[in-house]
């Protein structure tokens, strides 16, 4: 690889690096304002945060796309080094998918359900039959980067993520077990009143 390669290469590194740590401080912007009562920041940073993930998908296919390029003029052994590279992630757009804010009342309805601590392939499981009517066809493809896990188990993990750092979940749950807080009982009695 000549110099103007090997720049461009960490160039596209550096962009991926970049819009990944600024995906992940608009995220902890919209926990800390989810924290403070702040709904429209808190919602506003997750659109936001989602924008920059499509983006950083975007810019790994064109260096993917760029990485294809390159191996036209590679030796037989260059060219399958790089098959063996990382493959782009395939991006959709905002709408396409289910967002991880709508899995929040139904893994919380499901933990009641459940007793309020389950295993979380016990808690999913409910979650898919409540939600299977309104998931979209982007919801069930694989991820790129673990083709055995769908677009929904992901965006319902990250739910779990939110609603930890909220509270309404616990923290020190044992590994694989979700379990509901008071806060979390709570937060749902209130939703399920209006």
């Amino acid at each position: 690889m000549n110099e103007a390669d090997n720049n461009l290469a960490k160039a596209f590194e550096l962009l991926v690096e970049e819009l990944n740590r600024s995906s992940k401080t608009v995220v902890e912007q919209g926990i800390e304002a989810m924290r403070l009562g702040d709904y429209e920041k808190a919602r506003h940073s997750t659109v936001h945060a989602e924008r920059l993930r499509e983006l950083e998908s975007r810019v790994r296919a064109l260096q993917h796309e760029w990485l294809q390029i390159k191996t036209e003029t590679r030796s037989p052994r260059d060219t399958k080094l790089l098959a063996l590279s990382k493959r782009p992630r395939v991006s959709h757009r905002q709408g396409e998918r289910t967002p991880h804010e709508a899995f929040r009342k139904p893994i919380l309805e499901a933990l009641v359900k459940l007793g309020g601590k389950a295993p979380v392939s016990d808690v999913l499981l409910l979650v898919r039959e409540q939600m299977r009517p309104y998931f979209k066809p982007a919801d069930w493809a694989p991820l790129a980067s673990n083709p055995t896990t769908s677009r929904w188990r992901n965006a319902a993990q990250w739910c779990r993520l939110f609603l930890v750092q909220e509270g309404l979940l616990k923290e020190d749950s044992p590994r694989g077990i979700w379990e509901i807080t008071e806060a979390g009982r709570e937060w749902l009695k209130h939703e399920t009143s209006e």
